[in-house]
């Protein structure tokens, strides 16, 4: 296998640097990443039930459970005993 950097010259590597440190290609590949990531969490939510946090009033949290789009608990995740 040959590595693809040897037959690079210097300014060739510059500019790919550049070009992948560009604000512009990393803030849209994060949010086609973001985007990306959302739909699989949406379509799986909406199979299996949303992931719904209790807490109490004072912000404890006393169980993470998977509910349906009507609140009822499909599956108790976590509970505090």
């Amino acid at each position: 296998m040959t590595n693809i950097m040897e037959n690079l010259t210097e300014e060739e590597i510059l500019e790919i640097a550049k070009y992948w440190s560009n604000s512009e290609f990393v803030r849209g590949a994060e949010r086609f990443l973001l985007d990306f990531a959302q739909g699989v969490v949406e379509a799986y939510n909406e199979k299996n039930g949303e992931i719904v946090l209790t807490s109490t009033e004072d912000g404890e949290l006393v169980a993470v459970t998977r509910q349906d789009e009507e609140g009822r608990i499909l599956k108790v995740i976590w509970s505090k005993k």
